[in-house]
């Protein structure tokens, strides 16, 4: 069993995959999210891992979890795989060699794929520690068309005493899932979804197919579905045991717990819940709702696909009450300390690398030089008065960078330089309709957001080229700018500069 944390371990593993990702990064950085703030909770879940394998599967998925934000996909997936070789050796075997039943099922290319997993891997079977057995009472919670259904049923039903429970909300899914019930031993299929409370919500399909076993809540979507609570419905049934709780909802896993917490309480059922669907955060979500409604449960792991998708957190009942397990206070504070200073290593790179270039593209678009000024690691400014507080800027954000025209401490500027800035922002953004204009308590700016799936160096130069050569001499005109600022303009050539102002 491995529910210590072994504090020197895990901090020599991490600190030998954040050294990999500063060795392999080039400069790339995901500047979307940061994971700093929820290293704890996947830590704790790491703690949680019962065996070996679970948690050394654990530690591949946190690992990749950190690479994805400093390397691109295909150096993170080549660097930092999920699968073990001999897994993936298995897998592949399987995968030539499995027979599938004769189920209905959507013809579509995700079913292709999705189908035949149940079958192959196989799915929500952990390695005979977690897993239905004959005479089990199973309720299968997201049962698409009924193939882990058609699985669950040969290994319970087999003597005739076990029982499944299927829920479906979708419509479409629902009906091929009643084709298939024919077929499937001892089992009985509701067309509802089950929740924390009873009620109904708006559900959508994803853009792929209206019969994708992914569909999922959505306050804007176009089927409305009944949802019960797993408590209830065990209530209304008198069903007299609960072994086994499959949940595979896109998301609604936590909720489908709390609805089920007397059941869970009353009957200590194995449980397989999915944890991918919301980004990674069900990892510490979903055994924390285990852990609040039963503490005497052990939890296993498996990932049925080489990547962060497809996980399944295994939960088994043991019987005694095990303290709440954490991990270790100086392991998440060194690994959060690795973390802060690989992600500011990296940021810091990124963003000179990506100034220099972006100096370089500038000089060329307005055929001479600026000096910009750097006030912190996300911004870098060029000066328009002595003051300060007339500036472009060129701003790093998360999700990309921003070029701006900022105008602090508006209010304080004489009046006929504030009508003149705003008959001139008025007119630049009558023509760039991709620029914003924003007024705070700090002044007003314009700008705009080049994101960063799309931001180069060359662009936002290209970009700021613009916002320049189209304000600057209007504002020089106004008497807004203090020329000593931007000498370097009436040092060049005379006809360089008149034709930049």
């Amino acid at each position: 069993m491995k529910n210590e944390f072994t504090a020197s371990v895990d901090e020599q593993l991490l600190m030998e995959v954040l050294t990999k990702i500063i060795q392999n990064s080039q400069g790339y950085i995901r500047p979307e999210g940061s994971r700093i703030d929820e290293l704890e909770k996947y830590l704790f879940t790491w703690s949680l891992m019962s065996d070996e394998y679970s948690y050394n599967l654990y530690a591949r998925i946190l690992s990749r979890m950190l690479a994805v934000e400093f390397l691109d996909d295909n150096t993170a997936a080549s660097l930092f795989p999920i699968w073990s070789e001999a897994f993936a050796r298995e897998y592949n075997m399987k995968k030539q060699t499995v027979t599938l039943p004769d189920l209905k099922h959507p013809d579509d290319m995700g079913s292709k794929l999705i189908f035949p997993e149940t079958f192959y891997m196989p799915a929500y079977n952990y390695h005979n520690e977690c897993c239905v057995e004959e005479g089990d009472v199973v309720f299968d919670v997201g049962a698409w068309i009924g193939d882990t259904a058609y699985v669950f049923s040969k290994k319970a039903c087999g003597g005739g005493a076990g029982r499944i429970y299927a829920f479906e909300p979708m419509p479409q899914n629902y009906d091929m899932l009643a084709v298939n019930a024919e077929k499937i031993a001892n089992l009985e299929i509701y067309n509802v979804g089950l929740g924390k409370e009873e009620g109904t919500l708006k559900f959508t399909f994803p853009e792929w197919g209206a019969a994708s076993g992914s569909s999922r809540y959505d306050e804007n979507g176009d089927v409305e579905v009944n949802i019960v609570t797993l408590d209830r419905f065990v209530a209304e049934k008198k069903i007299e045991k609960v072994d086994f709780i499959k949940a595979d909802i896109e998301g609604a896993e936590c909720d489908m717990l709390l609805g089920a917490a007397e059941t869970i309480r009353k009957f200590h059922p194995k449980l397989a819940i999915c944890i991918y669907h919301r980004g990674q955060t069900d990892h510490y979500k979903v055994p924390e709702t285990i852990l609040s409604i039963r503490q005497d449960y052990e939890f296993y792991l498996e990932a049925y696909l080489n990547g962060l998708n497809e996980t399944v957190l295994f939960a088994v009942p043991v019987d005694y009450q095990p303290e709440r397990r954490q991990p270790s206070p100086k392991t998440v504070t060194t690994v959060k300390e690795l973390y802060k200073a690989v992600q500011d290593r990296l940021r810091t790179n990124y963003q000179t690398t990506f100034f220099k270039e972006f100096s370089c593209w500038l000089d060329r678009f307005l055929k001479c030089h600026f000096e910009w000024k750097t006030i912190n690691r996300d911004n870098r400014r060029m000066f328009l008065n002595n003051s300060g507080a007339v500036h472009y800027k060129l701003f790093f954000m998360r999700n990309g960078v921003d070029v701006l025209l900022v105008f602090d401490r508006f209010e304080t500027y004489k009046e006929v330089h504030k009508v003149k800035i705003r008959e001139l922002l008025d007119r630049f953004l009558e023509t760039h309709v991709d620029y914003t204009l924003t007024s705070n308590q700090y002044g007003i700016y314009i700008c705009k957001h080049l994101s960063v799936q799309w931001v180069t160096p060359e662009n936002a130069a290209c970009n700021m080229a613009v916002l320049m050569k189209e304000t600057m001499g209007q504002l020089w005109k106004a008497g807004v700018i203090d020329p000593e600022c931007i000498k370097q303009v009436f040092s060049e050539a005379d006809s360089i500069g008149r034709e930049f102002l």
